[in-house]
């Protein structure tokens, strides 16, 4: 009887099933492997297949049948061990058709409703789609879907805070709904704070509102409206308050005044206006008319209250002081008013070669007044009753009485000169029965009387040298030659 052959399983052909290492390049088919021949490492718990035997070149692969699981007690992923998924993981609702969670082979995470919506979707370059599943734009790194809900955990906590990359403040919210834009801390109490330099763009239309501030009345009433065009439109009548600072204008273009349809006095025709107000009740406008029946074209003037309208200056180059209107002008005249001018100080009239002309009704006229009532009058080349053509007079305004007459044909006429020496003073001038005397002095002949009979002792004829030389004697009477 032959022995039986000694036979070992874990040695059949082609498989080795006790290994305690992983294959190497040499378990070829030189050394009995072929495709197909499983290689198990008893040690480190993993499974290899053959699938290439050449030679000193042969290739194992791990197949997945070897290692221990992943998992532990009540179904849980035990510490230290990873799952490697190389394909879609879906979580859907109990029925299998709505995905509930789902994790792409891309690395992107999907939230569904389980009804077939997508509440989120967060994509493995970092974008975030919440409420929906796409991004807007490629700029858009998150972008919310629906409306946004967020709770601050006080007043004065951010809700909302962007920083930039330096960390500075871009845009906060507050608790309170107080914000700040382009800054960290609010200036001072204010509710909405604009830090920085702020571009505001119109709409595009030249009637349209690039800025528009109102009220906060139960019906807002529009205060200021900066329109697209430039132009500013006010709703009410506004104060600005420099307080003690000043308000200056600058550059090279013109300032100008324009009131539209509001004049300065309810009773003009429109005019461009300034007013001038110190906010105790004196009120100044300053204006350049149209052409009314009140005013000249181009005419300027400074006004008080009411139509009084004291200081005119007139397109023909005419400046009028007093009141005076449109139709009392005289454009013959470059000065005119309209009452009495007064002058406090001295006045330093330089003519050059100019003339002074005083016309009053077509003569000349000069009030010289003591500041009290009584003055006196300076006129001529009257053409009246009164007045002779080409006299000029001086005349007692007071006592209505004329004192000195220079008439046109070279003469003098003085009708009011005192007919005795009593009570005037060295220098005056007195009529002495036609011969006019100076001051009070005793003549050097003996004035003759009508009716005065002379008695004298001697008669002598001297020259005019002579009689001065000498001390007359009042019984002499002298003739000199």
């Amino acid at each position: 009887m032959s022995a039986t052959p000694n036979i070992n399983p874990l040695k059949i052909k082609g498989n080795k099933l006790d290994a305690t290492s992983a294959p190497s390049a040499t378990d070829d088919s030189y050394a009995g492997y072929q495709v197909g021949s499983v290689w198990v490492d008893i040690t480190n718990d993993k499974a290899y297949t053959c699938v290439d035997a050449t030679v000193g070149n042969a290739v194992w692969n791990e197949s997945g049948g070897g290692g221990a699981s992943i998992y532990t007690a009540n179904d849980t992923i035990g510490t230290g061990r990873v799952a490697t998924l190389t394909d879609t993981l879906s979580f859907r609702e109990s029925g299998g058709t709505h995905n509930v969670f789902k994790i792409f082979e891309t690395g992107d995470v999907l939230f569904g409703d389980g009804s077939g919506g997508v509440n989120s979707k967060f994509f493995a370059n970092g974008e975030v789609a919440l409420g929906g599943s796409t991004i807007i734009s490629a700029a858009a790194g998150i972008t919310l879907h629906k409306n946004t809900l967020i709770k601050a955990e006080s007043n004065s906590a951010n809700v909302l805070n962007i920083i930039n990359t330096s960390s500075q403040g871009v845009f906060q919210v507050k608790g309170d709904g107080n914000c700040i834009i382009g800054g960290n801390s609010f200036v001072s109490t204010e509710d909405i704070s604009l830090q920085g330099s702020t571009l505001i763009k119109g709409n595009g239309t030249s009637t349209g509102s690039a800025l528009a501030i109102y009220d906060n009345d139960t019906t807002p009433v529009k205060l200021w409206d900066f329109l697209d065009n430039g132009d500013i439109n006010l709703g009410v009548d506004s104060v600005v308050g420099i307080g003690a600072n000043d308000l200056t204008f600058e550059g090279s273009g013109i300032f100008k005044l324009s009131n539209g349809a509001k004049s300065i006095y309810s009773t003009w025709a429109t005019h461009t206006t300034l007013v001038l107000d110190n906010g105790n009740g004196a009120t100044y406008r300053f204006y350049s008319a149209n052409a009314s029946t009140t005013f000249n074209a181009g005419e300027f003037g400074i006004g008080g209250s009411g139509s009084n309208i004291p200081f005119r200056i007139f397109n023909t180059s005419s400046v009028a002081l007093g009141n005076v209107n449109k139709g009392s002008l005289d454009t013959n005249y470059n000065v005119q008013t309209a009452g009495a001018t007064l002058i406090g100080g001295n006045l330093d009239t330089k003519l050059g070669t100019n003339e002074i002309s005083l016309d009053h009704n077509n003569y000349p006229k000069l009030k010289i007044s003591n500041g009290t009532q009584e003055y006196w009058l300076i006129e001529g080349d009257g053409t009246g009753s009164t007045f002779a053509s080409g006299d000029l007079y001086l005349y007692d305004q007071t006592n209505s009485q004329k004192i000195l007459q220079f008439k046109a044909n070279g003469t003098i006429n003085a009708p009011t000169l005192p007919t005795s020496a009593t009570g005037l003073s060295s220098g005056d001038l007195w009529n002495n029965n036609g011969e006019v005397r100076i001051g009070t002095s005793t003549p050097n002949y003996i004035e003759k009387s009508v009716g005065s009979t002379y008695t004298t002792n001697n008669l002598l004829t001297v020259t005019q040298a002579e009689y001065d030389a000498l001390t007359p004697d009042v019984n002499t009477i002298y003739f000199i030659v």
